[in-house]
């Protein structure tokens, strides 16, 4: 058997599939809103998942800081977050 033949069919099938995930990837992208192109970026998707996971995690301390509870509603949410954007802002630096 020639091992050359057999090489450049598999050669000629990579690049096929290759052209193909092209294809697919560029007509999805085509098909893509405008607005909508920033949910492909990675980084705006740790910043929004890190901003709820930390929001959640500064409400949940609350009630451990001395006069939390006492404060107005507005006050604690505004202090929960301010805290909650320097979490993503440190989790987006990581």
């Amino acid at each position: 058997m020639n091992t050359s033949h057999g090489s450049a069919v598999l050669r000629n099938s990579r690049r096929q599939a290759a052209a193909i995930n092209a294809q697919i990837i560029t007509r999805a992208d085509r098909h893509m809103k405008p607005s909508a192109a920033w949910l492909r970026i990675p980084e705006f998707n740790v910043l929004i998942f890190s901003f709820l996971l930390n929001l959640a995690w500064e409400v949940w301390q609350v009630p451990f800081f001395r006069g939390m509870a006492d404060q107005p509603h507005w006050l604690g949410v505004k202090a929960c977050t301010q805290a909650t954007f320097g979490d993503a802002g440190i989790a987006l630096a990581a």
